[in-house]
């Protein structure tokens, strides 16, 4: 009627005996229109919509999106997932994300591709617009040609029997039959009446091959028969057919949709809408009929026979689908002729919004003893929801209740709503009261109700637990041990035990006057407690950062590293299918509740989570705060209070959570370069990566039509990685700066809900080593190495010793200088120093012995002539110890006798002295550094030791001579000498490194001291 009053109102205006020739055609043209739509409608009284359902979502792909062309033609799904699409401009091959262009054979590339169909081996039958056949197997796509007795044919339509024989029907009216690898003519080709037109193939019984000729309709029956429907009568207009899933073939018979089955009309049919030309049919594995029309868009006729349209009129892109097909996964598959590819899937969660206020958000959610399900909404109060209608306001006295915050439907038929701020109605019928707190109501802030099994109503709110027994209420404050804080949620035990969840206090449990209070202390994720859910003597607890269990007086909390996000459960509704649903801050979660208590227990690490999300259809993923806001109806479905409407799930539509396909390898690209495809890949050989490679990208894929954004992959690199590696949601993944060697890349996804494929794919390639990562360079490189480090070590070693010889020498010449200077020095002081010193005593005696002066300065003569007799032999021992004339005159051994005694009887020590004969041990310019040794070794006992007994021994002993010097004294710490070393040891350690001997100093504090030198000897050869 509005068309026509909008045709009307531009056209017809003026008494309808004024009008002209354009009115009255204008008239007509609005006449036909209303009659076209109130036929569609009435063919479709069932239940029709004129418009798209919404039970249905729609996503349109173009060439913008990577399709090599808008005109979609052909359709199939191969087992492993992919979708195929043929189109005017080539093969695509699609993931859900990106479509791969089939090039490879270079004669299929940019090909119209008019066939798509998949046989049940699992091999794809490609047919272009140029007769030419190709098939893929095993990855690759090979053109079939004469050899197998192929002649070029456009194929019409194909079909596979109960024999594995792939049955097709060629454009120019021909049959062909391919089986055991080649084509066989079932009947000749020709433009005849009996040509074949169409053939379709049953999917179920005995598997039928059907065949629609230009006047008959008949099915094959073996190989070479052809038997035409043997009773009833052929239908004059042939449409499109297709198999019904329960058995036989859906035909348009003109009319209807009717089933043929065993050659024969089964009695099975269905309405079709009128003025509606079918080009293509599907049946979905829901039951719904898909009809694609030539004009009028893409029609569904569901079991109930409700007919819903897509069109362009709706937001669909076409009024004229080319192909259909439906996924394993349930979606259904649109090829257009300009409009690109059309996904529609099938919504999960529906939608209850009320009418021009769908801006209010609701809160809470119940269903009644008449499986009425009630929501109280934010600001517009409460509704009723009938089935399949729309909310209905609840106003007994003619205005709407107040915001609510908790609902509850009682025994006795009452209905319990707590509004916000203004306390507790129970209505019933038009019968309404209102308890607040002049009743008695501890506040007018009620957040959570619940009955017990006497009928006793419980209530949590800001003023904590309360209980209504039919004539007032009895509290339960904090004297009753219950925390200072607001109850947000409530559940009753059968033995009558009330758990009530706190904000911020925990949870507490009050059972017949004893409370009990649990926190995180006791286990629990959060002291924030948003739902409770009691299961038999078991309780689920949602809290604001996860779940925990209540089993056998012990609280299980399910960790975060279990799947389940550490989100805030505002809800919580068990599906009665062995399902627990968590209504969260980020959609709706299903987890099977065996796995929840395996996790709880300790019988298991993970639980698989399935989220309900946007994609799904939910309204929004912020859950409400009321009480409840998630509830099971009696129908099975559960409703959930979402702050952008209510959504309404049914359990049986979710599907159960599979594993996602096999991981292919597309690609390899090797410092930018394609290094393989994925026909190569296919092969299973490993890729050779070229020396000097320094970037390795290898691109992979996944099927996965309905939700390709869940995808995850996960990757490991054998010889590079100790364990999986999250690869995120790309299939992408580049190593760099690789060494060379053998690696295989393993990658495996996940279906977005936490389930791994066990089915992974993997690839080995081979690094090739740089010139100097080889053998022979490794080798030569090694070699040089070791003779550099031996060279090094010979050079640094001769170095070394050269420059300690070189020491040495100067050490000899320093002593031998030293020594030259000591006898210069006693020279000049025997020569002169000593005779002055002896005249002086000669005269001062021979002036004693003359005696003329008198006596006193005869004692001073006397005095000079003594001090000058000490003076001359303080200068001889001088000059004795500058040079020793002992050794050339007595030799080494009486020289150290000598000296040794001199120094024990000077200090008035008990001496012992040992020494042998060792003048032809040791060579005659080595004498004097033994000597000095010695000398040196004396006076630091005489000076510092305070000894009373000094033993020298030299003796020899294993081809060395060991001169010992000890002393009883004091003694000192060894290693506060070595940090303040004398001069007189480093001259005694120098003389011992030219000899060649060894040095050793051996003292302790109170223990006195030994000085061991260990000499080379040197045998002389005995005169004979």
């Amino acid at each position: 009627m509005s068309l026509i009053h909008h045709c009307t109102q531009r056209r017809l205006r003026g008494w309808p005996w004024a009008w002209g020739a354009g009115a009255w055609l204008t008239l007509c043209r609005t006449v036909f229109a209303a009659v076209l739509a109130v036929a569609f409608c009435g063919a479709s009284s069932q239940g029709a919509s004129p418009g798209a359902d919404d039970r249905f979502s729609i996503r349109v792909w173009q060439v913008e999106e990577g399709l090599p062309s808008d005109k979609v033609l052909a359709l199939a799904q191969t087992p492993d997932g992919f979708l195929w699409v043929g189109t005017a401009a080539g093969l695509a091959r699609f993931d859900g994300k990106r479509f791969g262009i089939w090039r490879e054979p270079q004669s299929i590339a940019d090909q119209r591709i008019e066939t798509l169909f998949t046989d049940r081996s699992g091999s794809l039958w490609v047919g272009t617009s140029e007769g030419r056949l190709f098939r893929l197997q095993d990855g690759k796509l090979g053109e079939l040609g004469t050899e197998a007795g192929w002649a070029d044919a456009r194929i019409q339509s194909i079909g596979e029997d109960k024999e594995g024989a792939v049955w097709m029907a060629t454009g120019t009216g021909g049959l062909l039959r391919f089986h055991g690898g080649r084509f066989q003519a079932m009947m000749p080709e020709t433009q005849e009446p009996g040509a074949v037109r169409a053939l379709a193939a049953e999917t179920a019984g005995d598997r039928a091959v059907w065949i629609q000729r230009s006047a008959s309709l008949g099915y094959l029956s073996g190989t070479n028969s052809i038997k035409v429907r043997p009773s009833g009568t052929v239908p004059l207009r042939m449409g499109a057919m297709t198999p019904r899933r329960a058995g036989g073939m859906w035909l348009f018979s003109g009319t209807s949709l009717d089933v043929l089955q065993d050659g024969r009309w089964s009695g099975v049919s269905r309405p079709y809408p009128k003025f509606m030309d079918p080009y293509r049919l599907l049946e979905d594995s829901h039951g719904h009929l898909w009809i694609a029309t030539t004009q009028q868009g893409l029609v569904c006729l569901a079991p109930n026979d409700r007919a819903t349209r897509f069109y362009t009129g709706t937001g669909f892109p076409t009024d004229f689908p080319t192909s259909l097909l439906e996924d394993r996964d349930g979606n259904l598959w649109v090829g257009t002729p300009a409009g690109g590819l059309v996904r529609l899937s099938r919504r999960t969660v529906s939608t209850v919004t009320v009418p021009e206020r769908s801006w209010a958000a609701p809160l809470c959610v119940a269903e009644d003893a008449n499986n009425t399900i009630w929501a109280g909404f934010g600001e517009i109060g409460l509704y009723r929801c009938p089935p399949n209608g729309m909310p209905v306001p609840v106003e007994p006295k003619g205005r709407p209740f107040a915001t609510g915050w908790a609902l509850h439907h009682g025994r006795d038929g009452r209905t319990w709503y707590a509004a916000y701020g203004w306390g507790l109605y129970s209505i019933r019928g038009n019968e309404v009261q209102l308890w607040s707190g002049r009743e008695g109501l501890p506040s007018n802030d009620i957040h959570a109700l619940a009955e017990d099994s006497n009928g006793r109503l419980w209530l949590g709110g800001v003023s904590g637990l309360s209980r209504f027994d039919g004539d007032g209420f009895v509290n339960i404050t904090v004297r009753d041990g219950l925390p200072a804080s607001p109850v947000h949620a409530l559940a009753l035990e059968a033995s009558g035990a009330v758990w009530a969840g706190t904000s911020g206090k925990g949870l507490v449990r009050w059972s017949e006057g004893r409370t009990e209070v649990f926190t995180t202390k006791h286990g629990l994720p959060s002291d924030d407690i948003r739902s409770l859910l009691p299961e038999g003597g078991s309780l689920w607890i949602g809290t604001s950062r996860g779940l925990c269990f209540w089993d056998e007086g012990k609280l299980r909390p399910i960790p975060e590293s279990a799947g389940l996000p550490r989100r805030e459960i505002a809800g919580m509704v068990d599906d009665r299918r062995g399902n627990l649903w968590l209504a969260t801050h980020r959609g709706v979660l299903r987890v099977a509740r065996a796995e929840l208590e395996a996790v709880a227990e300790g019988r298991a690490d993970r639980v698989i989570v399935r989220r309900v999300g946007l994609e799904d259809g939910m309204p929004g993923l912020r859950m409400s705060a009321g009480q409840p806001c998630a509830v099971r109806a009696h129908d099975g479905r559960l409703w959930f209070a979402t702050l952008k409407g209510l959504a309404v799930i049914d359990p049986r539509d979710v599907r159960t959570n599979e594993p996602s396909s096999r991981v292919y390898l597309e690609e390899v690209f090797v410092d930018g370069v394609p290094a393989a495809a994925r026909a190569d890949l296919a092969e299973a050989r490993p890729v050779r990566v070229p020396p000097g490679s320094r970037h390795i990208e290898f691109r992979y894929t996944t099927a996965n039509l309905t939700t390709p954004e869940r995808v995850r992959f996960q990757r490991r690199l054998d010889g590079f990685d100790d364990a999986w590696q999250e690869a995120g949601t790309e299939g992408t993944v580049a190593y760099h700066g690789l060494r060379s060697g053998s690696y295989r890349l393993r990658v495996r996804a996940s279906n977005g809900d936490g389930v791994w494929s066990d089915r992974e794919n993997a690839v080995a390639f081979d690094l090739a080593p740089s010139f100097w990562e080889t053998r022979g360079f490794r080798g030569g490189m090694a070699a040089l190495l070791v003779l550099g480090i031996g060279g090094t070590f010979h050079w640094r070693t001769r170095t070394l010793e050269q420059r300690r010889a070189n020491q040495e020498r100067f050490s000899r010449q320093l002593m031998a200088q030293q020594e030259a200077e000591r006898r210069r020095v006693a020279a000049e002081l025997h020569d002169s120093l000593g005779q002055t010193l002896s005249i002086i005593r000669n005269r001062a005696a021979l002036a004693v012995a003359e005696g003329d002066a008198g006596p006193r300065s005869n004692a001073h003569v006397a005095d000079i002539s003594s001090a000058a007799s000490e003076a001359l032999t303080s200068v001889r021992e001088i000059c004795q110890g500058l040079l020793p004339v002992e050794l050339d005159r007595v030799g080494l051994t009486k020289t150290l006798r000598a000296v040794a005694e001199r120094a024990g009887s000077g200090a008035g020590l008990e001496t012992l002295i040992e020494i042998d004969p060792v003048d032809d041990l040791v060579a005659r310019e080595n004498w004097i550094h033994i000597l000095r040794i010695l000398q040196e070794a004396l006076n630091n006992i005489l000076k510092h030791a305070k000894a009373g007994r000094l033993t020298v021994t030299l003796r020899e002993d294993d081809e060395c001579l060991r001169l010992v010097i000890a002393d009883n004294g004091s003694g000192f710490d060894p290693r506060m000498a070595a940090q303040g070393r004398s001069l007189g040891l480093s001259t005694m350690e120098e003389r011992a490194r030219i000899l060649g001997a060894t040095l050793r100093l051996d003292s302790a504090p109170g223990r006195g001291s030994t000085v061991r030198l260990d000499v080379p000897t040197t045998r002389r050869p005995t005169a004979s």
